[in-house]
């Protein structure tokens, strides 16, 4: 097996119960042949992966994964990652109590303390933001940035019954929370991101990484859960691989994953 970002060889990690984690879920749905799902680990860059899903229809996606089970709260709550707080003002928006919500007030603040170092030039009404994964349109978080003027658009692959215009013009931030773990075609995915981001934007990315070598029980991390979605577990020397690749340098800030175009001279 090929590795997905470096082509580096890879071994087989083991094989996962499909409905791990959620084995007391009602009516769960397990794909036929899919009882068992194998994972790779790439020895160089320590990329951890399946294929399984690779050829899969999107009525396969939304008939055994993301379903509405899938958006409940329960199963968001044991799978959402959260960023470290900071100190918000309160909002009336009706989405305001969600773990998502706060992500968007918190994303804000980062946001406002790169204009405040000067790796954002446009201020709050000139900014062009774009919500990769969603989860709706809007979903939470993207209501967080509403709520407080900012102009964004709402984009996400996988949620059923949400119509999603097709992406259009430059960025200047681009976020993915708890999103690039879902995702199998990783060139598909940074092709399209890198497209359509401006040259002076910004991404901030939320993942659960693994370390590096990855240990020798990883095979049974709770992260790495095919019915969640989970296809892909980074470490950050894979995310760095695959961000160079589309020309974008991505730093391991303590509070949120940051990425920036690299500038031709």
């Amino acid at each position: 097996m090929e590795c997905k970002i470096c082509h580096y060889e890879c071994r087989l990690l083991g094989e996962i119960a499909f409905n791990k984690g959620h084995e007391k879920e009602d009516n769960i749905k397990i794909p036929e042949d899919g009882k068992y799902i194998p994972y790779y680990n790439c020895t160089f860059c320590g990329f951890i992966f399946t294929t399984y899903f690779d050829q899969w229809s999107d009525d396969q996606f939304k008939r055994y994964i993301y379903n509405d089970a899938f958006f409940s709260q329960d199963m968001n709550r044991s799978t959402k990652a959260e960023i470290p707080s900071k100190p918000t003002d309160s909002s009336s928006s009706s989405a305001a109590s969600s773990s998502s919500y706060m992500d968007g007030l918190k994303l804000q603040h980062l946001i406002q303390q790169f204009q405040s170092g000067g790796l954002l030039k446009k201020e709050k009404t000139e900014l062009n933001v774009l919500d990769f994964g969603s989860a709706g349109n809007p979903g939470d978080t993207a209501k967080a940035f509403i709520d407080n003027g900012y102009k964004i658009t709402c984009y996400d692959p996988y949620t059923s019954g949400v119509k999603y215009e097709p992406l259009t013009g430059l960025f200047d931030v681009i976020y993915l929370v708890e999103v690039i773990e879902h995702c199998f075609d990783l060139d598909a995915t940074l092709k399209l991101i890198s497209g359509h981001l401006h040259d002076d934007g910004i991404i901030l990315l939320t993942t659960n990484l693994q370390p590096y070598p990855a240990p020798a029980d990883v095979i049974n991390h709770w992260y790495i859960t095919p019915r969640t979605g989970h296809v892909s577990i980074f470490t950050f020397k894979s995310l760095f691989v695959l961000f160079r690749k589309y020309q974008i340098n991505l730093i391991n800030n303590p509070t949120v994953l940051f990425g920036k175009k690299i500038k031709n001279r």
